[in-house]
């Protein structure tokens, strides 16, 4: 099994359940689904392919869970940041990881867009929220609306492929990527459902920052 496919088969299964709560904004599964099928597909218009990493620099969001769950379904490499990375640091891991795509916020635009200057690798980069006053670079794209057509994705990833790339905090030297495949991701989740006792109705509260393996 894939990390994304238990999302996908519970948004056929329940399309109309409550997916996800961030502040005022609900999303059911169907609607979840549509936004994130819509990046998936601008990602893959971007030109991002199966084994490509892809930088998340976004804070606790709706936007973040559609930013994971496109990168997986595009076949691509997960590499999540803090929404507190600064510019040299972001640099460094883009760099480092040789990402071919980012996805952020307007908001966070002191950090990525310094970075992005320094990062040739960066071939597209999807800015959600209120974009108007950005310029310069053209590999800086709106977020896509979630009715924009979306061509069918086929995943050819198998469960030995990278999920993502997790940086350790670099406290004591540089950061270090630590590499997960879909099944080392499978695994812990299963392991986890197990032992908290998880069931279909539970709804989570998530406080942990999901840059790091247990809140993400």
């Amino acid at each position: 099994m894939l990390l994304q496919d238990a999302f996908l088969r519970t948004a056929e299964r329940l399309p109309h359940k409550m997916a996800v709560v961030s502040g005022e904004q609900r999303l059911t599964y169907a609607q979840l689904l549509r936004h994130v099928l819509a990046l998936a597909g601008a990602l893959r218009a971007d030109g991002v392919v199966r084994g490509d990493r892809v930088v998340i620099l976004l804070e606790n969001s709706v936007e973040y869970v559609v930013a994971v769950h496109a990168v997986l379904i595009a076949g691509a490499v997960c590499v999540p940041v803090s929404a507190m990375t600064k510019a040299d640091k972001l640099a460094f891991i883009v760099a480092d990881t040789k990402a071919r795509a980012l996805l952020t916020h307007a908001l966070l635009a002191s950090a990525w867009a310094s970075a992005l200057e320094r990062s040739p690798s960066i071939a597209t980069c999807r800015v959600a929220g209120k974009t108007t006053n950005l310029d310069g670079d053209a590999r800086t794209k709106s977020w896509p609306r979630d009715d924009a057509a979306v061509p069918a994705i086929e995943s050819s990833c198998i469960d030995q492929d990278l999920a993502a790339l997790i940086y350790t905090s670099g406290s004591t030297g540089v950061p270090k990527g630590v590499m997960l495949t879909h099944l080392n991701m499978t695994s812990a989740w299963a392991s986890v459902q197990a032992y908290l006792g998880l069931r279909e109705d539970d709804v989570v509260g998530l406080a942990l920052s999901p840059v790091f393996s247990y809140g993400l």
